[in-house]
């Protein structure tokens, strides 16, 4: 431990006494179709297209990042007609890539802009990396080939499993990693990427194509077909949570049966649950036994939490099934259930 500790401030120093550099994340970017050079500010499908781009990286580097960084997006005219380098280089915060040096998270100690392109599918696929044979299927690296391969369709569900993230969609099941999930969560992203792909329902702008840097590979290519997979479409309400839970219940306050809610503490907080379990209400009707605060139930509770736009997080609580009626000072204590 005291080794790695070591390591990892050595590694930082030589950050702040800039040993290694942060390197630059570069790549080319193609409108084809364009017949003349045209400057940004001559072309409005251009223009809006670069300032997509520029909001893209931005806002991908700060998603992964967060405050360790400060991107910086330089995108100027090459030789050929419609094409433009793009370099993303970072500024980093020294004061904050100390705090992540003693937090031990590897990937915020040198925060790199190449973990950018990964995460949004801009970098070129390394044949010679075995760890891609051994990929599951359903495995796609990248936002942007992600988003072609959804093709519009909802998400149903996510689950998050660590250093890779499982995505239902319909009977399909996809996996994609942490950051490619960061990023496709994040709104100034996914509007960045919307208006960066736009430029192509210009009918002077057939494609967009992505290059490698010195090798003229194409990394990535976008047409007319890609601009509905790509746009940014958000849900006003989605489903966080949905599970029957057993729960321990204290009643805070005398109940009838009429009542919308009955009210409990399970010792920490105050929940407001539905009554549905109606054997247990004819039981207690009937007078067989009484129901006053201070007892305690053992139920099973069907929660629903979803989240909206307009009222942010939402819960509900049903008790489908009371399990157990306990009655302190009547009853002996007994563990479990």
């Amino acid at each position: 431990m005291h080794s790695q500790h070591e390591a990892k401030n050595q590694k930082f120093e030589e950050i702040i006494s800039g040993k290694p550099k942060v390197t630059l994340a570069v790549f080319d970017i193609e409108y084809e179709g364009l017949r003349r050079r045209e400057t940004t500010s001559g072309n409005p499908a251009l223009r809006e297209s670069v300032i997509g781009l520029d909001a893209m990286l931005t806002n991908a580097g700060r998603a992964l990042f967060g405050y360790l960084v400060e991107p910086e997006v330089d995108v100027r005219a090459a030789e050929d007609v419609g094409c433009f380098e793009v370099d993303l280089g970072f500024n980093s915060n020294y004061g904050m890539a100390r705090r992540a040096s003693l937090a031990g998270v590897e990937q915020y100690i040198d925060p790199q802009p190449a973990v950018v392109m990964q995460a949004l599918g801009l970098r070129p696929s390394d044949l010679a990396d075995e760890s891609e044979a051994e990929r599951p299927e359903g495995w796609v690296e990248g936002l942007i080939p992600f988003l072609l391969q959804l093709n519009g369709r909802h998400i149903d569900r996510v689950f998050l499993t660590g250093d890779q993230v499982d995505v239902e969609v319909g009977d399909e099941l996809f996996h994609i990693p942490v950051n490619t999930y960061r990023v496709m969560r994040h709104i100034g992203v996914r509007k960045g990427l919307q208006h960066l792909v736009n430029a192509i329902a210009d009918p002077d702008i057939s494609r967009i194509v992505f290059y490698e840097r010195g090798t003229r590979e194409a990394i990535l290519e976008l047409g007319a077909g890609d601009i509905a997979a790509l746009a940014l479409i958000e849900d006003f309400e989605v489903p966080l949570v949905d599970e029957v839970r057993t729960m321990a219940l204290a009643l805070s306050s005398p109940v009838f049966r009429n009542d919308d809610y009955w009210t409990f503490t399970d010792g920490l907080q105050t929940i407001h649950a539905q009554m549905r379990d109606e054997e247990f209400l004819h039981t207690i009707d009937s007078g067989v036994f009484g129901l006053r605060p201070g007892e305690i139930l053992i139920v099973n509770m069907h929660v629903t939490t979803v989240q909206s736009v307009s009222e942010g997080l939402r819960s509900t609580y049903d008790i489908i099934r009371v399990i157990d009626h306990r009655k302190p000072g009547k009853h002996i204590l007994i563990p479990g259930i």
